[in-house]
């Protein structure tokens, strides 16, 4: 069973200056946001922390934006933990392009995504993870948007497959592994 700390699924909204915080560390079924199937969401400024695997996921056909928010995960030691500050997916086994999702991500700063596995875990942990499973099945190429960010202190800052419809612009990307 997976647990959230918020959902939105074929739905719209807003989280705006709020605490998302499952408290579920070493959960690995555990999301803080689940945003899925034709939603339209602002996260705008809120914090995300204590969640087992995601803070923000996004997946199928979706549209969010992510602003001005603080992402905080955290360092794993087991080989196959991981975490992802926000994660980005169409359908799995679909690449059908209405299932890309279309997210931006302003200012935010997203760290501690970390897996200390020596001499190194079966996974990489980043501070956003797009387009994953194309390294496995079908998947439209959703579309990442990542400007003025502060992403640190990460296994892996950003981790994009096959991802030509993304790009980052002056983001601080630093003192990841």
């Amino acid at each position: 069973t997976k647990s959230y700390g918020v959902i939105y699924e074929e739905s719209s909204g807003e989280i705006k200056e709020c605490l998302v915080s499952p408290n579920t560390i070493g959960d690995m079924l555990s999301t803080g946001i689940g945003i899925w199937d034709n939603s339209d969401v602002t996260v705008d400024p809120s914090t995300v922390e204590n969640f087992g695997r995601i803070g923000i996921f996004v997946y199928n056909n979706c549209s969010v934006g992510i602003y001005d928010s603080t992402i905080e995960c955290q360092a794993y030691s087991g080989e196959g933990e991981v975490c992802y500050g926000i994660e980005v997916e169409g359908a799995w086994g679909s690449d059908d392009p209405a299932t890309a999702s279309h997210v931006t991500i302003k200012r935010n700063e997203i760290y501690n995504c970390d897996n200390t596995f020596s001499p190194e875990p079966s996974w990489e942990s980043g501070g956003i993870y797009i387009n994953g499973w194309l390294e496995y099945m079908a998947e439209a190429d959703s579309t990442v948007i990542k400007e003025d960010n502060n992403i640190h202190h990460n296994y892996e800052g950003i981790i994009a497959i096959k991802s030509p419809s993304s790009y980052a612009h002056n983001n601080n990307i630093y003192n990841n592994r």
